[in-house]
This record gives structure tokens, sequence and C-alpha cells, in this order.
């Protein structure tokens, strides 16, 4: 099964996340930040990264390219809230991103993205 690293700083949504795609058979890896999502991603290889922007720091195109370098074929799934999405319009300059979804989102549509993408 396809491996996903969730970095996500908010706990809540981050386990909500891992225990969501575990049990729809993924082997799923959290952080909390980015310098324990490079040492993740080296150790795990992911197929997907589910990352939230204000994690990472927005516009912070070097975690993306990083973690590319690490997983070389491994896509991306940016999240952010809307609040977030009204502060700056560089969130959709960043680069490497497959996919971009707001926060709050609906599980059922994020699961057939996430599906589709690593199809």
């Amino acid at each position: 099964m396809s491996r996903i690293l969730i970095i996500e700083k908010d706990r809540a949504v981050r386990l909500l996340l891992k225990e969501f795609f575990r049990g729809r058979g993924y082997t799923v890896f959290t952080s909390s930040g980015t310098r324990e999502a490079l040492k993740t991603a080296g150790r795990s290889k992911p197929d997907l990264v589910i990352i939230d922007l204000l994690t990472i720091g927005l516009g912070n195109d070097d975690v993306v390219g990083a973690i590319k370098r690490l997983s070389p074929t491994a896509k991306f799934i940016g999240i952010s809230g809307i609040d977030d999405w009204k502060r700056t319009s560089r969130i959709n300059g960043i680069n490497g991103l497959d996919f971009l979804l707001e926060k709050p989102f609906d599980l059922k549509v994020f699961s057939e993205m996430v599906d589709e993408t690593l199809k």
C-alpha cells in the first residue's frame, strides 16, 4: 500500500488524518514541523505528502523541494485554512504542489483526491 506523510502542526488534525487514512489501508507517517518532516521523509520515502502550508511557512518551496529530492516520485497536496487564503496570495505560488485544498474539508472528497493522486 502507498505511504503518506502528513505534515500538520495542529495535533488534532494530524491525528484525525492519520487514523482516517490508516483505516483506508495506507501506511501513514506524521510530523508536526519541517525538521521532523525531512527526517521522516528520508526514512519513509512517501508516495504522497499532505502538507499544511502554515506548518512549513507560506511560500516555503525549500521544504517541498527537499522532500522531492528524498522521494522524487512523491505527490503533494497542500492544505490551508480559509483565513490563510485571504491573508496571502503567495499560497498559489508554492512550487511542487499537485493539489491545494481549503480547510475545513470534507473527508470523503479529500479521500477521493488522495486515491486519485496515488493512482
